[in-house]
Formats: structure tokens, sequence, C-alpha cells
């Protein structure tokens, strides 16, 4: 229940911070984008700050790319987000 209240105050703060939405992943986005969304925000927080995210190191990237694409293209890509007035806040992949 407490996680739950908490869950709902920080909704209606973010919704007064802009135009909130969760997003879901389906074949008319562009995999592209949100594959760059997605290392961005991987690299904007502590596994950025440790050298562990994706976009680390190059190789790793690579590999993000090629199963990403492989992901999108057969439709099992299963990616979610919540955005801010456009700009992802979170991922999940």
């Amino acid at each position: 229940r407490k996680n739950r209240h908490e869950a709902r105050r920080a909704h209606r703060r973010l919704i007064e911070e802009g135009a909130f939405a969760f997003e879901s992943f389906d074949s008319v986005c562009d995999a592209d984008a949100w594959r760059k969304d997605f290392l961005r925000l991987e690299n904007s927080g502590w596994k950025g700050e440790q050298g562990t995210s994706f976009a680390a190191d190059e190789s790793h990237t690579r590999y993000l790319q090629e199963v990403w694409s492989a992901a999108a293209a057969s439709n099992r890509l299963i990616a979610h987000r919540m955005t801010l007035d456009g700009e992802p806040l979170a991922m999940n992949v």
C-alpha cells in the first residue's frame, strides 16, 4: 500500500512538470532512436560513472545495436519508457 501511494504521488508531481507519458515500443516506433535513448539513459547513471554501461565499450555498443535491430525486425523487442515532454526519463528493455 505504501509503494502504491508513493507511486501515485510521484506520478502527480511529474504531471505537474509537463507532458508525462508511459510508452511501449511497437512496430511503428523508430528502433534506432529508442536504442540511442537507452544508451544515453544507461550511460547517464551509475553504470556510466563506473564505466559498465553499453556505451562505455564500442564492442558492447555494436553488440547491442545488432541484438536490438534483430529483435525489432522480428517484432520481439520489448521496451517501455516514461517520458516527460517527449524526453525519456526511464526505460525498461
